[in-house]
């Protein structure tokens, strides 16, 4: 027997059993009572039957899976990190998976819209949504959102993480985080930083920061991804932004953007002249993102199993490694199982309460 059909075999009796469970044929059986014994085993032969005729239904499947081109969702705008992660992952995954991913940007909410879009859509397993650090943040401003991120959506893989870099306008003057303390002390309110969205690891990265260095006067500008964010600052409209290191590389090598710091444990080997915040003092101080897909609930296991595969696949070809590396994107090798992307996702919904209230944080 096939893995594929073990696994769908597994994944079939295990459904089986909990439909059986659900309709209330559960019985508390005295093994000395014939007629309940007799009960015990007309219904477990029925579980396993039913067993099997899903899981035939869902090998068929799984076998013809993919027969058509598959939508990737994108939740925010070409030009940002996540939009690129999708282009460089759905080259090779269109190879192994022999049908086109189609990259599909539905913006809008930061980052709320287009996962919204994915949790309406048919669970056939062909519309995939990228999630990312800014799904897990909104439900801690008690947002009302369309749909709920545990109970609408089947965790296939987490992707890569990546650290954020602050970044300053050539147009400032302002080169150092000792510099842009100053400045702010000394003229408050003039100063405006971009993110690529409210509610992001980055707005709410940079609001901490604030508030740490002293309560800064620094107002906020969101935009609807880290390239817009990134084309304001370059522009010299927005004099600082906290964003992703995958955009912003290219225009720190070109001398169009100051990096003033770095958000993550470590130094960036891109950038390993700029220091962390935790080198200027800011103990402990990590603000990070990443990306993970997931389908709608209700697609079949086996087609989650091939997606997933499919993803672990691309993030372990090694072209494809060094090209997210040299975008400062991360894979984590502990997080490889959608059962360990699922405990991630539910400890992230746990921590950023927490940090919105313990920053008193608000939306604007």
């Amino acid at each position: 027997m096939s893995n594929a059909l073990e696994q769908t075999l597994e994944a079939a009796f295990a459904e089986a059993t909990s439909r059986y469970k659900e309709r209330g044929f559960q019985r508390r059986i005295g093994f000395g009572n014939k007629p309940a014994l007799k009960f015990f085993r007309f219904n477990l032969v029925g579980i396993l039957f039913v067993a099997l005729y899903i899981s035939l239904g869902s090998f068929a499947s799984a076998q013809s899976y993919p027969s058509k081109p598959i939508r990737l969702i994108v939740s925010f705008a070409p030009g940002g990190s996540m939009d690129l992660l999708a282009r460089i992952l759905s080259i090779q995954m269109s190879k192994e998976l022999g049908q086109n991913l189609i990259v599909e940007n539905i913006v809008g909410g930061n980052g709320t819209i287009g996962i919204e879009n994915t949790a309406r859509a048919k669970p056939d397993g062909y519309t995939i949504g990228l999630i990312s650090d800014s799904n897990v943040i909104a439900p801690a401003f008690k947002l009302k959102l369309n749909y709920d991120l545990q109970q609408d959506f089947v965790p296939v893989a987490f992707l890569v993480s990546g650290a954020h870099v602050l970044v300053s306008s050539t147009e400032s003057k302002i080169s150092s985080i000792p510099e842009l303390i100053e400045y702010s002390e000394k003229n408050p309110g003039k100063l405006f930083y971009a993110t690529p969205g409210t509610g992001s690891a980055q707005h709410l990265g940079i609001e901490v920061f604030k508030e740490r260095a002293g309560k800064l006067d620094i107002g906020h500008v969101p935009f609807k991804g880290g390239g817009q964010a990134i084309t304001s600052i370059v522009g010299g409209q927005v004099q600082l932004g906290l964003l992703g290191l995958t955009p912003t590389l290219p225009f720190i090598k070109d001398k169009k953007l100051n990096a003033l710091a770095v958000t993550g444990k470590f130094r960036e080997a891109k950038l390993p002249g700029v220091p962390t915040l935790r080198e200027l003092g800011f103990k402990d101080f990590l603000s990070q993102t990443w990306y993970g897909a997931v389908v709608p609930a209700g697609t079949p296991q086996s087609v989650v199993l091939r997606l997933h595969s499919s993803f672990r696949s691309a993030l372990a070809t090694s072209s494809i490694v060094d090209r997210l590396a040299e975008a400062g994107m991360l894979t984590d090798s502990s997080l490889s199982s959608s059962q360990d992307f699922q405990q991630f996702i539910s400890s992230e919904l746990a921590n950023w309460p927490k940090v919105v209230k313990s920053a008193n944080l608000r939306l604007e």
